[in-house]
C-alpha cells in the first residue's frame, strides 16, 4: 500500500511539474507564435523591418506575403486550438479535482498541437528562405541568432 501511495504522489508531482512546465511554455509560446507570425493584416511594421533589413525586392515581398498569408490561414486554428487546451489544462488545475492522468493527457494533446505549430512555421521558413539570395539567407541567420541568443538571455 505505501509503495502504491509513494508511486502515486510521485506521479502526481511528476505530471504537476511537467504541466507547471508546459503551461508556461504553451503560454509563451502561444504568444511567442503570435509574435513570429502575426496576422495577415496585422503587424505590418514587423513585416517591414524585415523587409528592409534583408532588403527585399517587391518580387519577394509578394512572394513572402503569400507564403505568411497560407501560413496563417493553417495556423489560425491550431493557435485557437492550443489557446483553448492551455485554458482547459488551467481550469482542472485550479479546480484541484484533476487527476495526473486527465492533466498528463491533455498536456500531451497540447504538446501535439504546438508541434504541428512548429511544422507550420518551419515549412513557412523553408518557402521564404527559398525567395532569398545567398547574402539574404545570411543576413536572416545573423538575425535568428540573435534573436535566439535575445531569448537565451530572457529565459
Amino acid at each position: 500500500m505505501k509503495k502504491i501511495v509513494t508511486t502515486a504522489l510521485f506521479l502526481s508531482l511528476l505530471v504537476g511539474g511537467i504541466t507547471g512546465i508546459a503551461l508556461a511554455q504553451g503560454h509563451m509560446g502561444h504568444m511567442e507564435m503570435k509574435h513570429r507570425m502575426p496576422g495577415p493584416d496585422g503587424d505590418a511594421g514587423f513585416f517591414s523591418h524585415i523587409s528592409d533589413m534583408l532588403a527585399l525586392n517587391q518580387e519577394q515581398q509578394d512572394a513572402a506575403k503569400q507564403i505568411h498569408q497560407a501560413a496563417f490561414e493553417k495556423a489560425g486554428p491550431l493557435m485557437e486550438q492550443h489557446q483553448a487546451q492551455m485554458d482547459e489544462i488551467e481550469t482542472l488545475l485550479d479546480s484541484g479535482k484533476a487527476t495526473a492522468q486527465e492533466i498528463g493527457t491533455k498536456v500531451i494533446a497540447a504538446h501535439a498541437t504546438r508541434t504541428q505549430l512548429k511544422a507550420i512555421h518551419e515549412d513557412a521558413m523553408t518557402q521564404f528562405k527559398a525567395l532569398l539570395t545567398d547574402e539574404q539567407k545570411a543576413k536572416l541567420e545573423t538575425m535568428e541568432e540573435m534573436h535566439s541568443d535575445m531569448k537565451m538571455r530572457h529565459h
